[in-house]
This record gives C-alpha cells, sequence and structure tokens, in this order.
C-alpha cells in the first residue's frame, strides 16, 4: 500500500514539474505557477478530498488458466469496497472479498487491500484501469483487457 501511494505520489511530483517547465512567461510567473500547483495538489489530499466515483464496475479480465474472470467491483460512498471475481470454467471459482478503499485523489488512484493482496486502479471517465503489483499500467497484448466498466444506475 505505501509503495503503491509513493508511486502516486511521485507522479504527481513529476507531473506539477513538467507543468512548471510548460509555463509560458517570465520566472516570476513560473514561480507563481509552481507554487499555485503546490497548493492545488495539497487540497486535494486524498483524505480531504470527495470520491466521486462510487458504483458498480464490472469486466472480464484476462486469466492465465481459464476464459478469464468475470469481476464486480461496488465502491461505495463511504470507503468501503465489496468484490466479486467468478473465474470461468472452474469448479469452487468464486471468490469474495470487502474492506476499505484507499483513494488518491491528486493521482485518480483506487487501491483494495494490502501487502501481497494489494491490487490497484487508475480511474478514467467511468472505468477503472487496473494497475500491476508495482503501480504500473500493465503492458503487453492483453493490456487493454484490464478495464472495469461503471454500469449505468
Amino acid at each position: 500500500m505505501k509503495k503503491n501511494l509513493l508511486f502516486c505520489g511521485m507522479t504527481a511530483a513529476l507531473m506539477l514539474g513538467i507543468a512548471s517547465c510548460n509555463s509560458a512567461g517570465k520566472g516570476d510567473d513560473k514561480a507563481e505557477t509552481l507554487e499555485d500547483s503546490t497548493e492545488a495538489v495539497a487540497e486535494t489530499q486524498p483524505e480531504a478530498a470527495a470520491f466521486d466515483k462510487a458504483g458498480v464496475y464490472t469486466g472480464v479480465l484476462p486469466c492465465a488458466d481459464c476464459s478469464g474472470i468475470e469481476t464486480t467491483l461496488e465502491l461505495r460512498a463511504d470507503g468501503t469496497y465489496r468484490l466479486i471475481e467468478v473465474y470461468r470454467d472452474k469448479k469452487d471459482g468464486r471468490f469474495e472479498s470487502s474492506g476499505k478503499y484507499e483513494w488518491d485523489a491528486a493521482n485518480a488512484c483506487i487501491s483494495l487491500g494490502e501487502g501481497e493482496e494489494l491490487t490497484s486502479y487508475i480511474v478514467e471517465g467511468d472505468h477503472l484501469v487496473m494497475l500491476d503489483k508495482d503501480g504500473h499500467r500493465i503492458t503487453g497484448e492483453l493490456a487493454d483487457q484490464y478495464v472495469l466498466t461503471k454500469k449505468a444506475e
């Protein structure tokens, strides 16, 4: 969990640095922009920002030894979640877990579980894009299949 939050924080710092380099105008303007950006990030820390993506997200994630994992993730506005994973074509392949999730508003990151069970997602509109165990986007030919889509209410 700490490693993922550190990754998300480092990403925010890098984005701020890039944004300050792209600012037009005099050196004073750049300093003001960086200062304003830093204040904006401080104001949107996870504990201060409201989570507005509550809802039910579904999708079929890739599986190494089955035809897919039917995944349903319910994110509640109170900071809790319920995850149901059904491994297709597997006897006793239904798993359910619940708990609290961490919301990093500055980086639009959601983290479920802890330690070896940690799963993280980047929020992109009405989609959750799963990240690898190191907090990076999954790459490769199946990368576009690691997405959960929010169900219409």
